[in-house]
């Protein structure tokens, strides 16, 4: 209070004095401020207000608004004064939400730190979004009047949400001064309906500027109750009133130049900022805002079928929301033995009451100097020496401190960082990837984008490259075994949750994955008896069965030359009818035979990841994987170099080389990359895995049934490896199904379509088995974060796709027109000639 006195205008009572409960003579935590002669402005009707005593109260209004923004803070949090009164410093951020937690002892201190401020909006509303989990998880009444599955889904999908809406242009500030608590009951007016004082200021402090939203009670109605259509373009009415009283006022003001609190505005109701930023700054309403509104707007219908399917897909979230219908269960029975309903235990029990006219003291009075622990409620600081004279009345208590304005840290350097489309610099190479995924300007180029993007340097203090973890044994004069940090996205540790569970949206049905060819389960034995071939026609069992056991129809002869040599050039057909076509003999059953007995045996050694019960160690939540393969005996493609990444932080877990098992009969090193030589010398130096059994192995002891895997075509690597796993995001699908399954795209065409990114470049020396590995976690990162952009190349490239395949078939037609044509007028020649010999 004393800070908004110091450095503003808007009319504050001032504090005579104040004390904690354990420095307090009375034995009670107090605060000695003026009186405030009028009534809060919450006994007006604003419903019924007429346009002039509403004019009026808007300007008041927006005067306060402005010089809140004026003022500019380095960081996010709450202000305290040093225990000698002297200056001010940064804490935690103080909200009604915490102050509850605190109070129902959920410890939101292992979330929000006592002394821990935000220098980066994404990481203040991501706390935020923390803090909701944890009310959700750890409080007993947290499913009060909502579905326990809707409620989760809620919360995942608006953390989700959140963190795309935070505008990169104002993710490292402004941050500027809130009240924290602006309701009509904390303004004060006279008769007139002049604003005389503003209190309850227990919640102010620095905030995001995309959260200094103007007043949701405009109507006269709870930021839920604007969230119904109508109520909700009477809302919009009003606030345009509003932000056009602050444009016309911020002259008045020395207002900085852009990012006016009149252009801030100007943007709020067009992707439901105001719904979103008001759910922010009071958690319990998230699960009603999301979805009542933001749900419609944002995913489309289907709600609670969406919901059912979310938590349905985990067994950590089953057993959440099994454990939060329990507690309430519980906690309506601790009610019921009390005599209190449930309506009745919402009422806060935490407060004071002095007298009629002090105006709403919220549940706790934290003094300025002050900080609520983790544990013990408030810290002890000595209070403010206060000077008392005897004859003096209490309102002439003097408090003995002075005050300082908080001085402000100079500007970071810029690092080098730099984007030469919107001319921004940026602070490290996180904020460079955000800005990418969120501009509104990078998702209009879908071709080129990453390549606009110019790092004029690495950021300062970055930390080095782990060379072990990418350098490869192979000898190489290309190196091709590592890669530069600058070309594969860095997701910061606070977006690493939300990206997966982004990711895990977007894993593939069970049909989806039968189309592409995924194994979907290990063998059984029906499957293996499928393989068993009949001797006379070649049929497979499994074939047949499917086709409805048909008659066994053969050739009992063998496919010559017609002038009856074999091996040799010319048409051909069966010793035993001289044709070609269905068989000449037909038995009633087949005459199966053992299927081939390595083929067999491959099918016996498929299995499925083992489960995350079955492991020691804690595995990865998403893997990137790649693998190549070379042709050995028999016909047979074996797995000689495996790859895995580390999809949310891009550690390398696996680049090694692979000994085969059979005889190699082509390295494929074209493609592979891989020679007999490299090999070789793998194997001298004990570094190779041993066949795909120990790669296997490797593999597993990364991952777990729950663990999302993620390729190109990932199938082929699965199969070689013998493995099932369906928990599987393939960017070859994603493109596939965007485009509307007319086309299966290759890796370097998605990379250079999508991301402007060049792959494969090599030539002759074959593929880089990480730099695929590292692309396909690009593509599906791209995919997944950018559902619009990705759903606008498919439907150009599907339209595409149409155009040449009706181009196909007109071909064809004329091809086929062309033939018949040909063969009439061979048709006719050959009657003509026939004709003429007859005549002759």
């Amino acid at each position: 209070m004393r800070l908004v006195q110091q450095k503003t205008t808007i009319p504050v009572p001032h504090i005579h004095g104040y004390a904690t409960r354990e420095h307090s003579p009375t034995g009670f935590a107090f605060m000695l401020i003026d009186y405030v002669d009028g009534n809060p402005l919450s006994s007006v009707s604003l419903s019924s207000m007429n346009e002039v005593k509403r004019t009026y109260l808007y300007e008041q209004l927006a005067d306060v608004f402005i010089q809140l923004r004026l003022h500019e803070f380095p960081e996010v949090g709450s202000f305290s004064l040093s225990p000698d009164g002297s200056r001010w410093t940064h804490k935690r951020p103080l909200s009604i939400d915490l102050i509850e937690q605190e109070v129902e002892g959920l410890r939101p201190g292992l979330i929000v730190e006592q002394n821990q401020s935000y220098a980066s909006t994404v990481d203040y509303v991501y706390s935020l979004t923390q803090l909701a989990f944890n009310r959700f998880e750890r409080g007993r009444n947290s499913v009060y009047n909502v579905d326990a599955q809707l409620a989760l889904y809620s919360l995942h999908q608006f953390r989700s949400l959140v963190v795309d809406w935070v505008d990169p242009t104002y993710n490292h500030g402004p941050f500027v001064l809130m009240h924290g608590d602006l309701r009509p009951s904390n303004i004060i007016v006279d008769k007139s309906l002049t604003i005389v004082g503003i209190v309850g200021w227990d919640w102010s402090g620095t905030v995001p500027v995309q959260l200094l939203v103007p007043p949701t009670w405009l109507t006269g109605r709870t930021l839920s109750g604007i969230c119904r259509h109508f109520e909700r373009e009477e809302y919009i009415s009003e606030l345009a009133k509003l932000r056009e009283i602050v444009r016309a006022r911020e002259g008045k003001f020395s207002t900085p130049k852009g990012n006016t609190l009149s252009e801030i505005w100007s943007r709020i109701e067009d992707d439901g900022s105001i719904l979103i930023a008001g759910s922010l700054l009071r958690l319990t309403y998230i699960e009603t805002i999301y979805s009542n509104y933001l749900d419609c707007g944002y995913s489309g219908g289907d709600l609670s079928g969406r919901a059912e399917r979310f938590v349905a897909a985990r067994q950590d979230r089953r057993d959440l929301v099994n454990k939060k219908l329990a507690d309430r269960a519980r906690y309506l029975e601790e009610l019921e033995v009390h005599g209190i309903t449930e309506e009745d235990s919402l009422v806060p029990t935490l407060g004071l009451l002095v007298q009629d006219k002090v105006i709403n003291v919220h549940h706790l009075i934290v003094p300025e100097h002050g900080q609520l622990s983790t544990t013990s409620g408030i810290e002890k600081h000595p209070p403010p020496t206060v000077t008392r004279d005897p004859q003096a009345s209490a309102h002439e208590v003097q408090a003995d401190f002075t005050v300082q304005a908080p001085t402000l840290p100079a500007i970071q350097e810029v690092t080098g960082l730099h984007c030469n489309v919107c001319e921004r610099d940026f602070a490290n190479e996180g904020a460079v990837q955000m800005h990418l995924r969120s501009s509104k300007v990078h998702k209009k180029d879908l071709k080129r984008l990453k390549q606009r993007i110019a790092l004029a340097g690495k950021a300062k203090n970055a930390p080095p490259l782990d060379s072990s973890a990418t350098q490869s044994i192979i000898n190489d004069s290309r190196n091709s075994f590592q890669h530069e940090q600058n070309r594969w996205s860095l997701i910061p540790a606070h977006e690493q949750p939300v990206i997966l569970e982004i990711l895990l949206g977007h894993c593939h049905s069970p049909e989806d994955l039968r189309r592409s060819q995924y194994r979907l389960g290990p063998y059984t034995a029906a499957d293996i008896a499928g393989f068993d071939m009949c001797k006379n026609c070649r049929g497979l069992r499994g074939k047949m069965q499917d086709r409805g056991e048909l008659p066994c129809s053969f050739h009992p002869g063998k496919l010559r030359t017609k002038d009856g040599k074999d091996g040799k050039d010319g048409p051909k057909c069966y010793s035993c009818c001289r044709r070609t076509g269905p068989g000449c003999t037909s038995l009633p059953a087949h005459a199966y035979k053992g299927g081939q007995r390595e083929l067999v045996t491959r099918c016996q050694e498929f299995a499925s990841t083992p489960s995350h019960s079955l492991q020691a160690r804690k595995k990865c939540q998403a893997v990137a994987l790649d693998c190549e393969m070379a042709g050995v005996k028999g016909a047979t493609s074996e797995v000689v170099l495996l790859c895995a990444v580390d999809y949310l932080t891009g550690e390398t877990l696996v680049n090694k080389l692979i000994k085969p098992s059979k005889r190699v009969v082509d390295w494929r090193t074209r493609v592979s990359g891989v020679t007999a030589e490299a090999m070789a010398a793998a194997i001298a130096q004990g570094q190779a895995l041993d066949g795909w059994q120990e790669a296997r192995q490797e593999l597993w002891s990364h991952v777990d049934a729950d663990t999302v895997l993620i390729g190109h075509s990932l199938q082929n690597d699965l199969d070689v490896l013998r493995v099932v796993h369906t928990r599987v995001v393939d960017s070859a699908i994603l493109a596939r199904n965007a485009a509307g399954g007319r086309r299966q795209w290759g890796l370097k065409s998605l990379c250079d379509e999508l991301l402007g990114l060049e792959i494969q470049g090599y030539e002759r020396k074959g593929h880089d088995c990480l730099e695929d590995t590292l692309a396909a976690r690009e593509v599906v990162l791209w995919c997944t974060q950018n559902p619009q952009a990705l759903e606008d190349w498919g439907r150009v490239k599907g339209e595409e796709e149409a155009r040449k395949e009706e181009a196909r078939r007109e071909e064809a037609k004329k091809e086929k027109a062309k033939k018949a044509e040909a063969k009439e007028k061979e048709r006719e020649e050959s009657e003509k000639e026939k004709t003429s010999r007859e005549e002759r």
